[in-house]
């Protein structure tokens, strides 16, 4: 994970993402910054359905549904263009982050923008990963390793990601990357994480 101070080009990530992984990013994005009182079900529930769609499990249909039903809802203020990306057609969701890609943007630490890209660059750290991502040996694989990850993935709480490790190292893994991915108590995880994808064998 890129550490507090280091300047940061997003278009080296976005290089490398793709629609599922822009789309993911901006849900991972909203939940990342959802209000701290308890939020509202029905806020929860667009998240839900952009997810879904990402993954192939609900059609256009449905993320036109939840789009519609978003402009009843007021959407926190942090969101900001997230809430409008996560329910861009794929075509318009690219050619946003091609933009990005074009302007090479890098941000420095003594730049306001900073304290605001940093976060979201590591939320594209998290779904993208290594270049190039380590290859994971099919042993690793195993019933408690998959069940843990299947379990984090449909439930959206990433608490057991040490414990992951755990598993994927009792199964013969070594490779730094995925471990200390797993253990970085610093580290924000959400739906897509690159290491959770491979367990689940996700593209």
């Amino acid at each position: 994970m890129t550490k507090d101070g280091e300047p940061i080009c997003v278009a080296d990530l976005i290089r490398r993402a793709t629609v599922r992984q822009l789309r993911l990013h901006a849900c991972g994005c909203m939940r990342l910054n959802l209000p701290k009182r308890k939020p509202r079900r029905e806020v929860l529930r667009l998240i839900e359905v952009v997810e879904r769609y990402a993954d192939g499990e609900v059609g256009v249909a449905a993320l036109r549904a939840a789009y519609a039903d978003r402009s009843k809802h007021r959407m926190p203020k942090k969101w900001a263009g997230d809430s409008e990306w996560a329910f861009t057609d794929d075509s318009g969701l690219q050619r946003v982050w091609d933009g990005a890609v074009a302007a090479n943007r890098t941000y420095y630490p003594a730049e306001k923008d900073y304290r605001f890209a940093l976060p979201r660059y590591r939320v594209f750290e998290e779904l993208i990963g290594p270049d190039p991502l380590p290859a994971f040996a099919p042993e690793w694989r195993t019933d408690t390793a998959v069940s843990l990850a299947r379990g984090m993935y449909e439930s959206r709480d990433f608490s057991a990601m040490p414990i992951l490790a755990d598993a994927l190292q009792d199964a013969g893994c070594d490779n730094a990357d995925i471990l200390n991915h797993c253990r970085d108590a610093n580290q924000p995880h959400v739906r897509g994480c690159w290491v959770v994808d491979l367990v689940l064998g996700k593209e």
